[in-house]
């Protein structure tokens, strides 16, 4: 008659080894985060009913960890992205220069992205310098609206008399680019497509002065 075998120490997993019930927990969790990663975009419209309701239903999440970044998937053919520069003349004569959206100074990334949106929605606004004159300046009245709001709010939370705004286009790099590792941040990627300045209200002006 055989000896009974002892199944204790073989139920037990190898050394190094997670036990079954913990793998299958932590496979769910990696699976749940990525669902709720690409939920986000997902959404953006158009979408289907499907897509909403599962961005919903993730929403707490997503906005837990500044993962609700409202943006498409950008493949397989992502076009150039757009910063804005700004230059403040202070009431004293001195100029501040700056940037958005700008990764060392907007954190977290959803911070970085509520800017980065910014950019974007100017650039998206800007008419084709090739539309006739008189078609242009009537349809730019919407992008300059935006812009203004955009100088205003920098000259009423820094006191600047004065604000200067470059829309700026920072091309892709070609595939031949590339292969000669031109880098993402080569200042010839970079283009001017928009420029203006803008004066501070006169009551502005006064009340800073005081």
């Amino acid at each position: 008659m055989a000896p009974p075998v002892d199944t204790s120490e073989a139920s037990q997993p190898a050394p190094g080894k997670l036990a079954t019930h913990w793998r299958v927990l932590i496979s769910v969790a990696i699976l749940a985060h990525l669902t709720a990663i690409i939920a986000a975009p997902m959404a953006v419209g158009p979408s289907s009913e499907l897509q909403q309701n599962l961005v919903v239903a993730v929403h707490p999440y997503l906005d837990a960890c500044y993962l609700n970044h409202g943006y498409r998937f950008f493949c397989p053919e992502p076009g150039p992205g757009h910063v804005v520069r700004y230059q403040l003349v202070m009431p004293d004569g001195d100029t501040v220069t700056g940037t958005f959206p700008d990764k060392q100074t907007e954190w977290p990334r959803l911070f970085y992205h509520r800017h980065f949106m910014l950019s974007e929605k100017l650039a998206n606004m800007l008419v084709p310098t090739e539309v006739p004159t008189a078609q242009r300046n009537e349809a730019m009245k919407p992008f300059e609206a935006v812009a203004r709001s955009y100088a205003d709010h920098l000259m009423e939370t820094t006191g600047a008399t004065r604000v200067s705004l470059e829309l700026v286009s920072h091309e892709l790099p070609s595939p031949d680019d590339m292969q000669r590792n031109r880098p993402l941040n080569d200042p010839g990627l970079f283009r001017v497509v928009w420029s203006e300045s803008y004066d501070a209200p006169a009551v502005n002006r006064t009340a800073t002065s005081q």
